[in-house]
């Protein structure tokens, strides 16, 4: 009797070492089905703030664009203002020498 009691004891814990390896590997099973789900989860935020990031990122290139374009248009009516203004002062400037030797 005591042999058979030392073989049931010796075949409980294998029972018992067989429950704990199958219950460990539920368990790292869980804990990677967990951790996959949420790499996944990162991984489609980060895609999703790239693609916000690409979109702001054209959106500013253009806006960059349109002040170019609006740089470019004031500098050309500024041009065009000066050159205005240095052919009326030097029309005004012969009418005053016209003017002056008329008089002289």
């Amino acid at each position: 009797m005591a042999q058979q009691s030392a073989e049931e004891r010796v075949k409980s814990a294998e029972h018992q070492a067989y429950t704990i390896v199958e219950e460990a590997q539920s368990r790292a099973e869980r804990l990677v089905t967990e951790a996959q789900s949420k790499a996944e989860q990162l991984a489609g935020n980060a895609e999703s703030r790239v693609e916000s990031a690409h979109s702001e990122i054209a959106r500013l290139d253009q806006i960059k664009k349109q002040m170019i374009a609006e740089l470019r248009g004031f500098h050309s009516r500024l041009g065009s203002i000066l050159d205005a203004e240095q052919s009326e002062g030097g029309a005004a400037r012969q009418r005053d020498q016209v003017a002056a030797g008329e008089q002289g």
